[in-house]
């Protein structure tokens, strides 16, 4: 009988602990769950009110202008940008046709170079081969152990 008692008293004291535990971590779960909710739902109100203070914004411009302009930048946060939202939204009404014109040379030259690179590295891996050619024991029938490239492209 008193094992009886002792065995109880040790199933009890698991499940209770056990109670506890998965009761404490459903509590904090839901914790977790109202204040995300609230965060997300404060900053859904905060974007909508940034929203409405530059379309008043527009408006006040719209008044003062004939012709009807979109602002790239609420066109963007309003069709792509809803869920996640850039570190920093680009400012395109700075980019004049000069600084466009600017970076197409950049981005040319860049090209540029890569393409010379990956031929410089072709003709120094063939200088290689010859080099390691001239180099190896002469003999017939060892072939020519492949050699890594010098440059590697990227």
């Amino acid at each position: 009988f008193n094992t009886l008692r002792e065995t109880q008293f040790a199933l009890a004291s698991i499940y209770f602990v056990i109670f506890i535990l998965i009761g404490a971590f459903i509590l904090i779960n839901l914790v977790v769950a109202v204040v995300v909710t609230n965060l997300e739902s404060a900053i859904a109100e905060q974007d909508e009110l940034d929203l409405q203070q530059m379309q008043e914004e527009k408006g006040n411009q719209d008044d003062k202008d004939e012709l009807h302009t979109y602002d790239l930048r609420n066109v963007l946060i309003k069709k792509f940008w809803k869920h996640q939202k850039p570190i920093e939204v680009p400012n395109l009404p700075a980019l004049n046709p000069h600084k466009v014109q600017n970076y197409m040379i950049l981005v040319t030259a860049l090209e540029d170079n890569y393409s010379e690179m990956l031929f410089l590295n072709e003709e120094l891996n063939k200088i290689a081969k010859e080099v390691w050619e001239w180099n190896s024991p002469v003999d017939e029938e060892a072939e020519v152990p492949l050699t890594t490239p010098i440059i590697k492209p990227p």
